[in-house]
């Protein structure tokens, strides 16, 4: 009523938490027979039942928990509220339901401040990767950012020095195997950044460890 009277206009995009059930369908409502203790269709509607903890979820519900039950998550202080209220705005800027991923990449980018430390933008880096690697995208780009607040890190630490490991496996690269063991003073690891930039892996699993300090 005030949003009337005052110009205001209600939004058609409205989240609110899907509250799990025990032993229906969250789907369709359906009771089932026989409750689900893992993945499994509903035997009424077809849909992906989904179990966490011994409560059912849809899909949708599963990936958002998923998401913000992460301890990562937990640390920066997201919660479901802030995700809701990302994915109505940017469902308002898209003209149509904004993704569970569409909206956690927005809700990642807007806490990644330069006033964040290294290691929380470590972290936001991290989830960031994980949703385009989950898409099928290449992640590299982001891995070059995980791997520089690690070294940033180290550095405001006080570590002068970084040797490159692998994980010395069938799926490391030509070039990673060459790297392994190599000792960086941390200012030429900063300039250079060998490691992603030398891998020929879109996803790079090695990584700087450091030599002590002064």
């Amino acid at each position: 009523m005030f949003k009337k009277l005052f110009g205001g206009k209600d939004s058609k995009y409205n989240f609110t938490i899907q509250e799990p059930t025990t032993d229906t369908c969250p789907y369709c409502g359906a009771k089932l027979d026989k409750i689900p203790t893992r993945k499994k269709k509903c035997p009424e509607c077809g849909n992906y039942i989904f179990v966490r903890f011994g409560k059912l979820y849809t899909e949708e519900e599963k990936n958002i928990k998923d998401f913000l039950d992460r301890y990562t998550l937990q640390e920066l202080g997201i919660n479901r509220d802030d995700f809701n209220k990302t994915r109505q705005k940017l469902s308002e800027e898209f003209g149509a339901v904004a993704s569970v991923n569409d909206t956690a990449w927005r809700l990642l980018n807007s806490i990644n401040m330069n006033d964040k430390s290294y290691r929380d933008r470590r972290f936001i880096y991290t989830e960031m990767q994980q949703i385009l690697i989950s898409e099928g995208k290449n992640a590299k780009h982001i891995k070059f950012e995980i791997e520089r607040m690690g070294l940033l890190e180290y550095k405001q630490e006080g570590v002068k020095r970084v040797e490159i490991k692998t994980c010395n496996d069938d799926h490391v690269c030509d070039q990673c195997k060459k790297l392994n063991g190599k000792v960086f003073d941390i200012d030429d690891a900063l300039r250079e950044m060998p490691i992603p930039t030398m891998c020929e892996n879109d996803e790079c699993r090695c990584w700087y460890s450091y030599l002590g300090y002064g």
